[in-house]
């Protein structure tokens, strides 16, 4: 509280302690309030309803003393978001130089001139992550989301639900066709990945990705398959990624039989590991039987139990 209010604050204090309960209590408090405490009200905005409740208005953007510093803050983000929107245009202008330059300063540079900026710009970045590398994973995820979301909306009208192995293969595919103008840099691509200042990036945009095709595949799974089936699906990416990169075939032919085979490979595993699972749970199932018919049978008390 400012120190101008703490004087008639105090006054309208020592009033209560001198005996003027009766009066606040009675309709004229209203005008004693006023009348005890008027700098305190127009400093901080107080304002008496019929019930004599206080309601606190005060706005510390009208306050001169903020108002200088509500103006710095808004400069700053106004700051902020000139040098996003920069960075957006230099970006997704640097994507097309790509398969000349790669993932390197020089096409960032060539961004900056295509969108009309200055080449001096690209020290707006920091080395790592690589900004070239993230901004065409983070695009190459949403679009390959809309277009899930298409194909999710397709396989409800056609089929009723989704047909889970076909959607997985079309999405599957779509994001390899969606990479295939950087196949020839995709190599380079794939050893940034590993670099120590890229790999947490990376590593979580490639979860993103595998998680939001299990999700709009309509898996509800919430116990070990829910990791099986991520990890299966990573390595299916993984393994077609590399095979993809040095597929001579037209139109990637040999790469999409290949993809098959593969999904049909984590079919079978799931199957196993389901299988394994279910065997594992009946072997303990048979175990707690066999020795809790044991313990009724020799008469050893069952600690288990409640009384």
């Amino acid at each position: 509280m400012r120190k101008s209010a703490l004087a008639p604050l105090e006054l309208f204090c020592g009033c209560y302690r001198s005996g003027m309960r009766s009066s606040l209590k009675s309709g004229t408090s209203r005008d004693l309030v006023t009348r005890c405490v008027p700098s305190l009200m127009q400093s901080h905005r107080f304002s008496l309803s019929h019930n004599t409740s206080e309601e606190y208005n005060w706005d510390p953007q009208k306050e001169p003393q903020f108002q200088e510093s509500f103006k710095r803050e808004e400069k700053r983000e106004q700051g902020l978001r000139d040098e996003l929107d920069i960075k957006q245009r230099l970006l997704s202008s640097a994507v097309t130089h790509i398969p000349a330059l790669g993932w390197t300063d020089e096409a960032l540079a060539a961004g900056a001139r295509d969108a009309g900026l200055s080449p001096a710009v690209v020290a707006m970045f920091p080395p790592h992550p690589n900004p070239l590398l993230i901004y065409f994973l983070e695009e190459s995820n949403e679009a390959l989301e809309r277009f899930m979301l298409e194909l999710q909306q397709q396989h409800m009208q056609q089929h009723g639900r989704v047909k889970v192995n076909d959607f997985i293969f079309q999405s599957v595919k779509q994001l390899f066709l969606s990479l295939e103008p950087v196949n020839a840099r995709w190599h380079e691509a794939s050893a940034l990945m590993l670099e120590p200042g890229n790999a947490l990036p990376c590593v979580q945009l490639h979860y993103d990705l595998v998680n939001c095709m299990w999700h709009l595949a309509g898996d509800t799974s919430t116990d070990l398959n829910w990791y099986s089936e991520r990890a299966l699906l990573s390595s299916v990416l993984n393994a077609t990624g590399l095979f993809w990169m040095a597929d001579p075939s037209t139109d990637k032919a040999d790469t999409w039989r290949f993809l098959q085979r593969r999904l049909a490979d984590v079919g079978r595993v799931g199957k196993g590991v389901a299988d394994v699972r279910s065997g594992v749970y009946s072997v303990i199932a048979g175990l707690t039987s066999t020795v809790e018919t044991t313990r009724n049978i020799v008469g050893l008390p069952n600690t288990d139990r409640n009384y």
